[in-house]
């Protein structure tokens, strides 16, 4: 329809008839190229001045909310970076633009889809245009026993978190509960999934224990909270003292549930719990926020500096405990917290499953078959065994072949192994490399592991988050086993057991407690775990 305007001079003497852009209200549905059926997905689309177009029913203008004690059902909006972006449920959208060329429209579903950018020019339409475009898939990871996850989402109820998930595909979400909002969701607090599962996608509830000094914890399988129940523990803005209960008896409090413990946020937030818990046997696993593990450097929340080694990132430290015989898989989440967050957009892992159940999800999660990504997807074996397998030998070296396929619709530059902490390999990818393919022998002389990651070396734009900005995937560990003994390493050794004595330190100094028998069950536990890292020093300097 024609639109127009008349404009008036400031003398009332000449009246000038000025036409309008037309308007042309543009619709489009989106289908997945291989079943011809509608997609959800997520869309942002700008003309050529990069102004947001919204599309009808939805907004570019709302509430930011970060974390509230009131959960969100559907969000049909989300911001990253400024970046508006609809949430689409059935792939279809419809929006009134003017007839102008140069609109940019992307599409985006997940890390196994394309992703595709689009040039819409309506400069000589009019009235209504609709257009039909496809995803095509990348690869499918389901066929090959796959399953994708988010293991730390807030903010959501099970209900949102089930509608979000289908729309960027995640197949499994881990919502946790923080303090009161426990009431809120106390009826899907039950060891297994929620009821809003259905149709192969899986939703349970659990906590997120969070003491602001040893680190926050993901519980897995939980049946009851732990008691009392409490937002934060420990000293500092975030926290109420006491530091009760210790991260460790949390996670005997959740065994014998039934359930399990990663470290949450592992990657920027370690804390002093992480090589505590580990090394007394206690802890699962640790949970990445994201899986770029280089630009992140020694940015922790405790920035532990020990004596001669000074303060390395977290990555490295998780080498560290590695070397001395402690196994941590990888699981990957979000921190989901608001409207500026994605479910499994900053990160995901995936868990190779036996079965597409919530029981196999949990299986494959607990065995650590996990890789990390905001990306790329990683498919590797070691002697024909998948990532998270342990290779026995009772001779005194062990050759292991690492068959690597990696593909991705971001770009990647650089391919590494690494074998106990070490990168051993390097393969530099031409620009823009987006697939991968390539198998190298390794010899383990002595009892160890290996990993492969994949990076960029530049920003991508679509990363989401500050913190995600490059783009990368990290598997977890294959573990060595030669003549049934412990790995060990000297270095790592030594940084460890520097790093428990600065924990005891902040046991004494800082640290706060309600009675002199907890503040010396604590310090007994400290020595327990410092003793573990010494008899890694030990075998180390047997070898």
């Amino acid at each position: 329809m024609k639109n127009y305007w008349i404009l008036v001079t400031l003398n009332l003497t000449l009246f000038t008839v000025v036409h309008a852009r037309d308007t042309v209200n543009f619709s489009a549905r989106i289908l997945d190229a291989d079943t011809g059926m509608p997609i959800g997905c997520r869309i942002h689309l700008v003309d050529d001045e990069g102004n947001y177009q919204v599309p009808e029913g939805h907004s570019e203008s709302f509430y930011l909310r970060h974390f509230g004690e009131t959960l969100s059902d559907k969000e049909l909006d989300l911001q990253n970076r400024d970046m508006t972006w609809a949430l689409l449920e059935d792939g279809t959208f419809s929006v009134n633009m003017e007839a102008r060329d140069g609109y940019s429209l992307h599409i985006v579903r997940g890390h196994e889809y394309e992703r595709k950018p689009i040039t819409i020019n309506l400069g000589d339409k009019e009235g209504a245009v609709s257009e039909t475009y496809t995803l095509k898939r990348i690869i499918h990871m389901k066929e090959q026993g796959w399953m994708s996850g988010d293991s730390h989402v807030h903010n959501l109820t099970p209900e949102g978190a089930a509608w979000q998930q289908r729309i960027v595909d995640v197949n499994y979400v881990h919502l946790m509960f923080m303090g009161d909002v426990y009431h809120q969701v106390k009826d899907h607090v039950h060891g297994r999934e929620s009821a809003v599962s259905k149709d192969g996608w899986f939703v349970d509830v659990s906590q997120e224990q969070r003491d602001a000094n040893m680190g926050h914890l993901s519980t897995f399988m939980m049946k009851d909270h732990v008691h009392p129940l409490k937002r934060a523990t420990g000293t500092g803005p975030e926290g109420e003292a006491p530091n009760e209960p210790l991260n460790w008896e949390v996670a005997d409090y959740v065994h014998d549930q039934g359930g399990f413990v990663f470290h949450a946020h592992y990657l920027i937030w370690p804390g002093y719990g992480s090589a505590w818990s580990s090394a007394l046997g206690k802890l699962d696993g640790i949970e990445w926020l994201s899986p770029d593990f280089w630009s992140l450097r020694t940015n922790t929340r405790q920035k532990i500096d020990v004596s001669g080694f000074g303060k390395i990132n977290s990555a490295e430290l998780w080498y560290h405990m590695l070397n001395c015989g402690i196994r941590l898989p990888l699981s990957g989440g979000t921190d989901k917290m608001g409207r500026t967050w994605i479910v499994g957009g900053k990160n995901r892992f995936y868990a190779k499953v036996d079965d597409w159940s919530w029981e196999g999800m949990m299986d494959g999660l607990k065995k650590g078959r996990t890789f990390v990504t905001n990306g790329p997807l990683l498919l590797v074996t070691a002697n024909g065994q998948e990532i998270g397998a342990e290779l026995k030998s009772d001779a005194a070296s062990m050759n292991v072949k690492l068959d690597i396929k990696m593909i991705s619709e971001k770009p990647v530059d650089v391919v590494e192994i690494i074998q106990n902490g070490k990168v051993v390999k390097t393969w530099n990818l031409s620009p823009n490399g987006k697939s991968f393919e390539s198998s190298t022998n390794l010899t383990f002389e002595t009892s160890g592991w290996c990993a492969v990651r994949v990076k960029s070396n530049e920003p991508y734009w679509d990363n989401w988050g500050r913190r995600a900005s490059l783009t990368a995937a990290h598997t977890s560990p294959i573990y060595i086993s030669i003549k049934d003994t412990l790995p060990a390493d000297s270095d790592s050794a030594q940084y460890m057991i520097g790093r428990m004595n600065e924990t005891i330190k902040w046991h004494g100094n800082e640290a706060t407690w309600s009675s002199k028998e907890y503040e010396a069950r604590a310090l007994q536990s400290l020595k327990d775990a410092k003793a573990f890292y010494e008899q890694a020093l030990t075998r180390a300097g047997r070898e």
